[in-house]
């Protein structure tokens, strides 16, 4: 596996992780009005990261081409597109 995409690939599932925490936290009964705003600019920062962190994987995969995609025993080319791998 090429470096740099498992690089990409722990920071995104980092930040995937991170945002889904923040959404399920907004969740939580007996929260308070100022904290729920608090939380809801936490999830904000969290969504930008985790986007971020996407399009850098993506990026990397579309220009780089090092992802294999292994069927068969065989090693291949992935293209990702906007929202998942094809």
């Amino acid at each position: 596996m090429c470096t740099v995409r498992h690089h990409l690939s722990d920071g995104f599932a980092i930040s995937a992780r991170r945002y889904s925490e923040a959404a399920a936290s907004l969740g939580r009964p007996g929260i308070l009005q100022q904290d729920f705003i608090r939380q809801l600019g936490e999830l904000e920062e969290a969504m930008r990261h985790s986007e971020a962190a996407f399009r850098a994987l993506r990026k990397h995969i579309n220009e780089h081409q090092c992802s294999a995609g292994y069927s068969n025993g065989r090693e291949g080319r992935v293209q990702m597109n906007s929202t998942r791998a094809v």
